[in-house]
């Protein structure tokens, strides 16, 4: 399964540690190059630096081919648009 998880922070880190353990393609998204390095180097997963509701953030993700995104940020408008953005560009595409 290929899960996107927006947010490197206290629980975007454990579930992805989580998730990671069980064999899933896992990509966390965060802006802080420390969070990421720390992940990177202690998971067997894929790290994007940058904002999580741009738009090219989420397609070099590739946010089309997932099948989960979890936003689990310290900004509830980042969690909600980044959750609700693959659901309209899916819908755009089968137009």
């Amino acid at each position: 399964m290929k899960i996107i998880i927006a947010g490197a922070g206290e629980v975007g880190f454990h579930l992805a540690k989580l998730l990671s353990f069980e064999s899933q393609d896992i990509t966390l998204i965060d802006t802080h190059r420390d969070s990421l390095s720390y992940a990177d180097t202690h998971l067997d997963i894929r790290v994007v630096r940058g904002d999580a509701t741009s738009i090219k953030v989420l397609e070099d993700s590739n946010v089309t081919d997932t099948d989960l995104v979890i936003a689990v940020t310290s900004s509830e408008t980042t969690n909600i648009t980044v959750c609700v953005w693959p659901n309209i560009r899916s819908k755009e595409d089968h137009s």
